[in-house]
């Protein structure tokens, strides 16, 4: 169980609370990568799909 003084923020085993906020730590700087690399005019790729800075293939 993971708490913050007397209030509970998530039932899990510790390693699974851990691994939580590390995987979300880790998606918070893939976005902040990408919008650096749009400001920087760099084509950024598909990270779920095509992202709209590749040509669509039909």
């Amino acid at each position: 169980m993971l708490k913050a003084g007397d209030h509970e923020i998530a039932r899990l085993p510790r390693a699974g609370a851990i691994r939580f906020i590390v995987n979300n730590h880790i998606v918070h700087h893939r976005g902040q990568l990408t919008v650096y690399l749009r400001l920087l005019d760099i084509a950024v790729p598909g990270l779920y799909g095509p992202s709209a800075d590749e040509a669509m293939s039909s």
